[in-house]
């Protein structure tokens, strides 16, 4: 139930059929943060448009037709009396017709939306974590609420900790840490150190909650 939730709730992806992507964004939005009206949302795109990674072309399991092009465009969703939230958006277009967009987790994750979903994993084991720690009944649709780049780590660091992340054998090419802030149980929230790591087949990360402010 968890995983599903993840994988429908947070990174799902869908057809540009479903509505424009301002209009799905002000919903994705409203999702995470349901006391504002939806029509008090404004969406703006941020700077240009970027190709996307390697990363996204490599998506297991989606078969992309020749002359297919994709891209990373940041958006910025402000109103609801607010911080401003800023989402990054993969599209897929052939032939300038957009047949895929997915939107990542408000904030400055590095982490591409097309990788998202390989980390349900260590995602589902922080928010049990923060779940065991508070001693509440964990939602059964978690929301991440805030993502924050913090730096770059060391690859020593990063392969100290890749067993059950990293195939065995494969090299961490780039090793970074975040901070996700995330609502595990009803109207509890908490934050989760990540230690993601890149390779040359994907994204792994280890995921531990942060000890509760004093």
């Amino acid at each position: 139930m968890l995983l599903a939730a993840l994988a429908q709730g947070l990174f799902a992806y869908a057809a540009p059929a479903e509505g424009d992507i301002a209009t799905r964004l002000s919903a994705y939005d409203a999702q995470l943060f349901a006391e504002c009206p939806h029509e008090d949302r404004t969406v703006s795109a941020v700077g240009e448009r970027a190709p996307a990674s390697a990363a996204m072309r490599a998506m297991r399991g989606v078969q992309f037709p020749p002359m297919t092009f994709m891209y990373i465009q940041t958006y910025e969703v402000s109103g609801c009396g607010r911080p401003a939230r800023r989402y990054a958006a993969e599209s897929v277009d052939v032939g300038f017709m957009p047949i895929l967009t997915s939107f990542g987790p408000p904030g400055d994750t590095h982490i591409e939306p097309a990788h998202l979903l390989d980390l349900r994993g260590p995602l589902t084991v922080g928010i049990l974590q923060l779940a065991e720690r508070d001693g509440c009944t964990r939602r059964d649709d978690p929301l991440v609420l805030q993502t924050r780049f913090a730096g770059d780590a060391e690859i020593a660091e990063a392969e100290r900790h890749a067993a059950g992340k990293i195939p065995v054998g494969i090299s961490i090419e780039q090793a970074w840490r975040e901070v996700w802030t995330v609502s595990h149980c009803p109207g509890e929230t908490g934050e989760l150190d990540f230690l993601a790591m890149r390779s040359g087949t994907g994204l792994g990360a280890a995921v531990t909650a942060r000890p509760r402010p004093h």
